[in-house]
């Protein structure tokens, strides 16, 4: 019998097929082969003595052997030590820092800098910084929404001159919610008040694509004035603004709402929103009206060529040159 078919007898003895796992199978084939070759070579020394160039086969086969045995044993404790210390990488969680940093990869990588403070500062509370990165960078579809005003609310409207044309945008006041609101927007609107409180010759000093524009600075035009009609009334402090009146949710485009430097400083200036939801302003800012034609000219507005302050480009300024309040 030659030295394959006693490996083979030996294997087939050697291990059960219904039970024996691949290591096991091939540590037997591995032993059988040995004693094969073993055997082998004992014969060959019984028939031809001495002759080294008889006894190379066997010691082959023995090498082969004990390498392949080798190998095999290297491969199951690599395989071992893999699966108890690094579990596969489909079942690991990515971390909160992990999750941000992919998050602005694929929709902001120019923010990619700011994924540190973002997670420092919302540890404990990732819901919500999820919640408010997907309401801005992945808007879902709104159901359609009922009017926040109808014909019984004030109305009112600006003529804007943009690139040497005038187009106007008209809105409605919410008076029956935010009553000391609302009338503040519609005596700046008709300068009724004297003495500088008018929107006319006022421009949009702050344009923020897919977020806003914001005008109504009528003393220094930058976004760091306003006034307004409110001074030394109840209903103002000592520097004529007002408090916040109630909330409403920013959930559409073309909102009315006052902007301010913190809790109860409204004056003048107010922004008109072109994204449909602005959840980070609840509760924030008070919405006071909606537009309700001429959105097209605060979509022309909203992509005017600005500079890193969002200060629109020379040349390219929107400006109140008209307003007031409508009838019906």
């Amino acid at each position: 019998m030659n030295v394959r078919s006693t490996m083979l007898n030996k294997v087939k003895m050697a291990t059960d097929p219904e039970e024996a796992r691949p290591t096991s199978t091939f540590l037997a084939y591995s032993r059988a082969a040995w004693e094969a070759s073993k055997a082998n070579r004992n014969t060959d020394d019984g028939a031809n003595g001495s002759n080294a160039a008889t006894k190379k086969s066997p010691a082959l086969y023995f090498e082969r052997s004990r390498a392949a045995w080798q190998h095999q044993r290297r491969q199951s404790t690599e395989g071992t030590t893999t699966t108890t210390t690094s579990p596969p990488s489909a079942t690991q969680t990515p971390t909160f820092h992990e999750r941000v940093e992919a998050f602005y990869r694929q929709h902001n990588p120019s923010k990619m800098s700011d994924v540190d403070t973002l997670v420092a500062s919302y540890a404990g509370r990732e819901a919500h910084l999820f919640e408010k990165l997907e309401a801005k960078y992945c808007p879902k579809l709104q159901p359609t929404l009922t009017p926040l005003t109808n014909d019984s609310h004030t109305k009112v409207y600006l003529d804007i001159l943009l690139h040497g044309a005038v187009t106007r945008v008209v809105m409605r006041l919410l008076q029956d919610v935010v009553p000391i609101t609302a009338e503040n927007f519609r005596c700046l609107c008709t300068g009724e008040k004297g003495n500088g409180l008018h929107f006319k010759g006022s421009k949009f000093h702050r344009i923020k694509k897919n977020f806003m524009i914001q005008g109504g600075d009528i003393t220094k035009g930058d976004g760091t004035g306003g006034r307004s009609i409110y001074a030394g009334t109840p209903h103002a402090d000592l520097w004529g603004q007002f408090k916040d009146e109630s909330f409403l949710p920013h959930d559409r485009v073309g909102l009315l709402s006052m902007a301010n430097k913190g809790k109860n400083t409204n004056g003048s200036q107010f922004f008109i929103t072109t994204k449909e939801r602005c959840i980070n302003l609840d509760g924030k800012h008070v919405v006071f009206g909606e537009v309700i034609d001429g959105m097209d000219v605060v979509r022309c507005i909203e992509v005017l060529p600005t500079d890193a302050k969002d200060k629109p480009l020379p040349g390219h300024e929107a400006t109140i040159v008209d307003c007031g309040q409508l009838k019906g």
